[in-house]
C-alpha cells in the first residue's frame, strides 16, 4: 500500500530555517511548498489543495503570521486547513500562545511548535496529527 502524500505549506521568512527542515517532511510526509510572505502563501492556497501549513508567527510584523492566521480561519473557504504555529519568541517572551490555541479570537490554530525542536521529532508531531486527522 502506497503511503499518503500529504501537502504542506510553509510560511516562512528565514531561508535557512525552511532549507533544513523541508528535506525533513518532504522525505516522510509528501510536497512541500513554500512562501516567504501572506501574500505568496495566499496565492499558493488560491492555486493549490494545502493539508497543513506550517506558519511562522513574525512574518512582515512581530505578529504577521498570528493576524493572518486569524483572517484564513475566518474564511470559509480555509478554515478547514490546520495550521501549526512556528516560533522561537513564544517562551522566550511569554506569550504563552500554547496554552491559547483554538481560540478564535486570538490564536486559531491547530498546534504550535519551537523552532528549537529537532526537525524529525517535528515530522513525527505533524505525522501523527495528519493521520490522526486525514
Amino acid at each position: 500500500m502506497a503511503r499518503r502524500q500529504w501537502r504542506i505549506l510553509i510560511v516562512d521568512k528565514d531561508t535557512d530555517y525552511v532549507v533544513s527542515l523541508k528535506p525533513f517532511l518532504e522525505a516522510k510526509l509528501g510536497r512541500v511548498l513554500w512562501a516567504k510572505s501572506e501574500r505568496q502563501a495566499q496565492a499558493i492556497l488560491d492555486k493549490e489543495e494545502i493539508d497543513l501549513i506550517l506558519l511562522e508567527i513574525m512574518l512582515a510584523e512581530p505578529d504577521g503570521g498570528l493576524r493572518w492566521c486569524r483572517n484564513l480561519k475566518a474564511d470559509g473557504r480555509f478554515d478547514s486547513v490546520p495550521v501549526f504555529l512556528l516560533s522561537c519568541v513564544d517562551e522566550r517572551f511569554s506569550l504563552g500562545l500554547k496554552n491559547k490555541l483554538g481560540e478564535n479570537g486570538y490564536c486559531p490554530a491547530e498546534g504550535f511548535l519551537d523552532k528549537s525542536t529537532q526537525p524529525a521529532e517535528i515530522v513525527t508531531h505533524l505525522e501523527k496529527f495528519l493521520r490522526s486527522h486525514g
